[in-house]
């Protein structure tokens, strides 16, 4: 199960993807903006996290780009945020 991002989850998120924008930031660095997002609102039925952190995503979560993305997007949209485009 999923949740959104509460206000201040959002707010830091938001900062975390514009820091992204450098061009010195790594393709690596981006990624780990999605799994640190995952790890944060992939819960269990009782609402608690289910991964400790990205890496415990990296390692444990095995899915596909398209539904790795469609989960990233499926988050923003609870949390009121825009859409994640998938890299071509």
């Amino acid at each position: 199960m999923v949740r959104g991002m509460t206000a201040a989850e959002a707010e830091q998120h938001e900062g975390y993807v514009k820091d992204l924008e450098d061009e010195n930031k790594s393709e690596d660095d981006r990624k780990n903006a999605g799994h640190n997002l995952l790890a944060l609102c992939i819960v269990g039925d009782d609402g608690s996290a289910i991964f400790e952190n990205a890496d415990d995503v990296k390692n444990n979560f095995d899915v596909s780009t398209s539904d790795f993305v469609n989960i990233l997007n499926m988050i923003n949209k609870l949390s009121g945020l825009g859409a994640v485009r998938e890299k071509n």
